[in-house]
């Protein structure tokens, strides 16, 4: 729920800040756009790391960082071709804040588990519990 917020607080903003006339105005949006991404970027590690163990959490984390570096080679290049096709940013920040809306209800989707929340407990205090598979 923390991360899908975030994520919503920066989606909202992103766009915000594509539609107001003012230069001022949309980057002041466009900062707070910025703090609510960011901010969620260390609720996000934590949820891998919180399911995921062993071998299965290597593989996870290195399937999560080729998704990001295709991400971040896809992204410049989709913001250009948008640009290109208008007259000014406005398009290629609503992209951007339409993509950063999707991973917000992809984070909703996430089966909430029990022991999850235990998990995220028990590394905040600095140990470890035993993992239950079904």
């Amino acid at each position: 729920m923390h991360l899908a917020g975030a994520l919503l607080v920066g989606a909202v903003r992103l766009g915000i800040s594509g539609l107001v006339a003012s230069t001022v105005i949309s980057f002041v949006f466009f900062c707070m756009a910025v703090m609510g991404i960011w901010s969620a970027i260390g609720v996000f590690w934590a949820v891998p790391a919180a399911i995921l163990r062993g071998k299965a959490a290597a593989s996870g984390l290195a399937l999560i960082n080729a998704v990001g570096s295709v991400g971040a080679f896809v992204g410049p290049y989709a913001v250009g071709i948008v640009r290109s096709w208008t007259p000014d940013f406005t398009a290629a920040l609503l992209l951007m804040a339409a993509g950063v809306l999707v991973a917000a209800v992809l984070s909703l989707l996430l089966k909430r588990q029990e022991g999850l929340a235990r998990a995220g407990t028990a590394a905040a205090a600095g140990t470890h519990l035993p993992v239950q598979t079904p």
